[in-house]
């Protein structure tokens, strides 16, 4: 039992009232917390994809001086890396 100060009068809560207050405010709480993380987990997602679409253009410029001073074979590997890293981005990443 608690008193309530505005109307001096005695109001009576059960326990199930109690324990409806406090199921909301946890749920409150914890959609929150969902959201953020849900945020942070995509950050993670952009910069993971991001890293792999810059790591597939450097190998492209690798590739391009390697074809350049005539080196077929380093070419070849960096052009392989090249989609490598792509295809992780586009298969991994998709939207």
């Amino acid at each position: 039992m608690a008193e309530d100060k505005n109307t001096a009068k005695k109001v009576e809560y059960s326990s199930k009232d109690l324990e409806e207050v406090l199921n909301r405010i946890v749920r409150a709480k914890t959609n929150v917390s969902r959201r953020y993380i849900d945020e942070i987990l995509e950050k993670i997602q952009d910069r993971n994809r991001a890293y792999f679409l810059i790591k597939s253009a450097a190998e492209m410029k690798a590739k391009e001086l390697a074809e350049t001073a005539g080196d077929l074979f380093k070419a070849r590997h960096h052009e392989v890396m090249a989609e490598t890293y792509r295809s992780i981005a586009e298969r991994s990443f998709a939207e």
